[in-house]
């Protein structure tokens, strides 16, 4: 069983020592990971300004407060609402 690992291992490796298109796709994403990753911790795009400014974060979770609080308010009213669809159905 470690043998067959073993070989794999080493096809694995020697495909990246000999293959120099896979060696520089790899290094190429590799450099980009690094500008993404330097990008997000000094607070740039999106995802930077979710993880370094606390303004959005609490602006967040007051949006998220509020949504849930309407949608409490939807379903303590749908009950009533589906009392008078019916009873409204039985007048006519």
């Amino acid at each position: 069983m470690f043998q067959g690992n073993l070989e794999e291992v080493k096809e694995t490796l020697g495909k990246l020592m000999t293959d120099d298109k896979l060696y520089k796709d790899l290094k190429a994403i590799a450099s980009d990971l690094r500008k993404i990753t330097a990008q997000i911790e000094s607070g740039q795009g999106t995802l930077g300004k979710l993880l370094k400014d606390d303004s959005l974060y609490i602006e967040a979770k007051r949006t998220l407060k509020s949504v849930n609080r309407a949608a409490k308010g939807v379903e303590e009213q749908t009950p009533i609402t589906v009392l008078g669809v019916v009873a409204g159905a039985a007048m006519q």
